[in-house]
């Protein structure tokens, strides 16, 4: 069974993007920011990111690693239609 398209309508990165949304939403707390968190912030660390991912089931990863797949091999079927290698 293809997982993907089990999300609202068949469109994988709109189900996940809503599906992250309304977890978001639900579940994460406004709290302050502890020490560590604003260090890694102010090193450039994405802690949004880190939530957000912390919060999906482990099968919502896995389709989000699926499609990162997916994408990584489209790109590359693209890049040898556009430079052939000789």
């Amino acid at each position: 069974m293809d997982l993907r398209w089990t999300l609202q309508g068949g469109n994988f990165i709109d189900g996940i993007l809503n599906a992250m949304t309304d977890v978001i939403r639900d579940k994460v707390k406004q709290t302050e920011p502890s020490d560590a968190e604003l260090e890694a912030v102010q090193f450039g660390v994405d802690i949004n990111l880190i939530e957000c991912n912390l919060l999906l089931s482990h099968e919502e990863r896995i389709l989000q690693h699926e499609a990162a797949l997916d994408l990584v091999q489209e790109l590359l079927i693209a890049r040898e239609a556009r430079y052939p290698r000789s």
